[in-house]
């Protein structure tokens, strides 16, 4: 491991960074610290001058000089206070994020408390241990609280002075003896404060990077990383409160873009993209600041409308942000002009009539809706729409049973020869009947079962109602070599099981070759 040369005492360089920012923090976090311990360390000390200053003023033999030295102590400690009696804004830090006067007034006590013992040079006074006593203990105690506070050179700004004042005195007076030991006791405790001086801003520097990662992580988990907008949960979340805190409605915006899938087909992802953040951008722009707005993924867009909101004037927000998004946007892959739009769907509520996520489950139908209605278009979430919602998930919740119990039927749609009017096979059909023989036509359920995931299974139960078909046909005169054909959904073709069904299937049936067809389907897209 590479060492690194430790920093002076009090060093916000220890990391030897040109980061200006990083350096900006600790000397915060110092300042916290400091302000954190005013009364065991600032404000404490403050109150042992004053109170020495007062017993050596009462029990002095010698009250001319002392009194003066009593004023100025007092005047230090005056000085001291105001570092704190000074608001925060007006205060002036020093480069380590302490208050300046804190700075001059540690510097004057320690000088103060180190011209004590020059006030009576007289070796025969028993009171010179008691200078010696209470400097000691002021040192001590001066030098210990403000290294728990972490501020360590401020210590040095009073034991400097201090020792180097009441060890010259007591050679002058002739204690040699003691000021050895003194000054012993004074290098000890300096290489102490070297020492733990910048194990501190270690301290200090971790907490801050602590911080900065803990803040990164938090912003990745609320935000999606390319457009910033806050992310699904964070949305939720944010209606959840508004539903707590608020007896308005609460309108939501689900925002789809319109033909962005041709964008990344025909540009690319990078283009795709560029797209989104530039919606993004747009949506942002055209919105106020009560409203918020995040990203749920791919191409969709949610707001959340200000409280005040009415339905008029979500309606006119909605038309003015597919306005703002129809504008052409070019951009860093060529000079071709992207032509997009938008369908909204809207949805409002009382905070006791429906849950935040049934309220977006309501905007993201309307939206829907806009789009079957042939896009650029804003839809209300209305009663009739309430109404289709419910028969679609209640037709959701029999799809999911009746393909896990395989109780889908597949119709048979002859083809003919038309040569010779022969059967030359036929084609199966999925086919959905209700219990009141009512018929669920495939153009709904069929969507349904691609939005569930379940289209696999569907093509899974026609493949082998095809391979019943083909053997219960086997040596049928007429029937004996038709064929079978299976529709098969384009969304099939992207799942690496379908290969593996088909095959399956055809090696369990022993089906012949040619026999066995795979019919891709029409699909409207309407992304």
């Amino acid at each position: 491991m590479r060492m690194v040369p430790a920093p002076k005492l009090g060093s916000v360089d220890m990391l030897q960074t040109d980061d200006q920012r990083l350096t900006d923090r600790i000397n915060h976090e110092r300042s916290r610290y400091f302000a954190a311990g005013q009364w065991s360390g600032p404000i404490g000390i403050t109150a042992a001058v004053g109170f020495y200053a007062v017993i050596i003023s009462s029990t002095s033999n010698s009250p001319g000089p002392l009194r003066w030295w009593v004023g100025a102590m007092f005047l230090f400690v005056l000085l001291q206070a105001g570092a704190f009696l000074v608001p925060l804004a007006a205060r002036r830090l020093d480069n380590r994020g302490i208050p300046i006067l804190s700075d001059v007034a540690y510097s004057l006590i320690g000088l103060g408390w180190g011209s004590v013992l020059w006030l009576d040079l007289d070796a025969s006074r028993a009171t010179d241990v008691r200078w010696v006593t209470l400097s000691t203990m002021f040192a001590v105690s001066a030098g210990v609280v403000a290294g728990i506070s972490g501020v360590n050179f401020l210590s040095a700004a009073v034991f400097l002075p201090m020792w180097a004042g009441a060890i010259g005195a007591l050679v002058a007076i002739g204690h040699p003896t003691t000021a050895a030991a003194c000054a012993a006791f004074a290098l000890i405790c300096f290489r102490d404060l070297y020492r733990s001086g910048y194990l501190w801003t270690e301290l200090m520097t971790l907490r801050v990077v602590s911080h900065d990662v803990a803040e990164t992580n938090l912003w990745a988990a609320t935000h999606d990383p390319m457009t910033s907008l806050v992310n699904r949960s964070s949305f939720l979340l944010a209606v959840h409160e508004r539903a707590a805190a608020s007896n308005s409605p609460i309108t939501v915006m689900f925002i789809d873009l319109d033909r962005f899938k041709e964008v990344n087909d025909n540009l690319g992802h990078a283009a795709g993209d560029h797209v989104l953040t530039e919606a993004a951008n747009r949506i942002k722009a055209s919105l106020r600041a009560t409203d918020l707005v995040g990203r749920f993924g791919g191409d969709e867009f949610c707001v959340l409308l200000d409280p005040h909101s009415d339905a008029s004037a979500a309606d006119r927000l909605a038309h003015e942000l597919i306005e703002a998004l129809e504008r052409p946007l070019d951009g860093p892959w060529g000079p071709e002009l992207i032509d997009i739009s938008a369908s909204i769907g809207i949805a409002s509520f009382a905070p006791s009539d429906a849950s935040p996520e049934r309220l977006l489950l309501d905007a993201d139908f309307a939206m829907y809706e806009a789009k079957r209605l042939g896009r650029r278009r804003v839809v209300n979430f209305g009663s009739e729409l309430e109404a289709e919602l419910s028969a679609r998930l209640g037709l959701k919740s029999d799809l999911r049973r009746l393909i896990r119990e395989g109780l889908l039927e597949a119709d048979a749609q002859p083809i003919f020869n038309l040569r010779n009017g022969a059967v030359a096979g036929v084609e199966l059909l999925a086919r959905w009947r209700l219990p009141d023989g009512t018929a669920v036509p495939p153009s709904v359920f069929i969507p349904l079962a691609e939005e569930l995931g379940l289209i696999g299974q569907v093509t899974g139960l026609m493949l082998r109602a095809a391979a019943d078909r083909l053997q219960a046909w086997e040596g049928h005169p007429e029937l004996g070599q038709a064929r079978v054909t299976v529709n098969v959904s384009a969304s099939d073709f992207t799942d690496a099981t379908l290969v593996a069904a088909v095959a399956e299937v055809v090696a369990e049936f022993q089906i012949g070759p040619g026999r066995l067809v795979l019919e891709l389907t029409e699909s409207l897209d309407v992304a």
